[in-house]
């Protein structure tokens, strides 16, 4: 019976230490991230997905992020988003069962659990875009200025900004 505590509670321990804090500006990991596809020479498709602590609003300025740091990477300035998609998907994470004679709920951001039946529901938002680079302004009403863009979300999350 000890050992069975004890796994639990480093099976506790280790979900907390991976989804305790919101998915971090990186390329796709464990704990989700942004990835990449190029389409044509100038167009890019973006996705960012976060884990069950990355709001809706982080996930759509990281994957704006991307995609500003894409048509810098990639010798333009400027970029039109021609898509976009939010979605949320439930995944679930299920704990080894343990008699248990009480019933707790526990409500973590975007992710409750409760001790019954030891089922964790993690929530995963996702945004993606399709954008057309280009080296100067277009007539486009709509037209993102990828250094200013940049510069202004890494801004927003204490993020060191990039010099171009």
């Amino acid at each position: 019976m000890k050992t069975c505590k004890i796994k639990i509670i480093i099976v506790t321990i280790a979900v907390l230490a991976l989804a305790g804090c919101a998915t971090p500006y990186q390329r796709t990991g464990l704990t989700g991230g942004f990835s990449e596809t190029r389409l044509l020479e100038n167009a890019f498709s973006v996705s960012f997905c976060g884990n069950g602590y990355t709001s809706r609003e982080r996930s759509t300025d990281f994957a704006l992020l991307r995609c500003a740091e894409l048509t810098l990477e990639n010798g333009f300035k400027f970029f039109v988003i021609s898509s976009s998609a939010q979605g949320k998907k439930t995944e679930y994470y299920n704990m080894e069962r343990s008699p248990r004679t009480c019933v707790t709920v526990n409500t973590l951001e975007n992710t409750s659990y409760d001790s019954l039946d030891n089922t964790i529901p993690i929530y995963i938002l996702n945004s993606s875009y399709t954008i057309f680079c280009f080296q100067e302004k277009p007539g486009n009403a709509m037209v993102l200025d990828a250094n200013f863009l940049s510069n202004s979300i890494r801004q927003k999350y204490g993020m060191q900004a990039t010099q171009r």
